[in-house]
């Protein structure tokens, strides 16, 4: 038995709710972060890199969402900045030296992460 499909109204559908609510959080972050001179996926690196220093490029754009392609000129911006650089050390096994923060990439880190903290309080109330 087939169930008849019955419209629902636009704004009551799950995946449509979803989007939008993601695409007001992501305008929200971008515009606090922004005053701290970093993007989204900047700040995401910085705080993967913040948890574990030793994730390849590849593991970094997987983790923040975004292709190997975008994630290398993430962190060329990021190098160019001082936020991150090659980390002490030889590379494991033919990986590239890891990257690391920097102290003004921890600095900033800390500035931008109580920004962040800010805007997701406000949306969770």
């Amino acid at each position: 038995m087939h169930s008849a499909w019955v419209p629902i109204e636009l704004g009551r559908r799950v995946g449509y709710e979803l989007k939008r609510v993601q695409a007001m959080s992501r305008a929200a972050l971008q515009d606090a972060l922004t005053r701290h001179g970093l993007t989204l996926p900047q700040y995401t690196c910085l705080e993967l890199l913040d948890q574990r220093a030793s994730l390849s490029n590849a593991e970094i754009a997987r983790a923040a969402f975004v292709s190997r392609q975008a994630m290398n000129g993430v962190l060329q911006t990021l190098r160019a900045k001082g936020l991150v650089e090659h980390g002490r050390g030889a590379a494991t096994a033919g990986r590239a030296v890891p990257l690391v923060l920097t102290r003004e990439g921890r600095r900033r880190l800390a500035a931008a992460r109580d920004a962040v903290m800010t805007v997701e309080r406000k949306m969770i109330d």
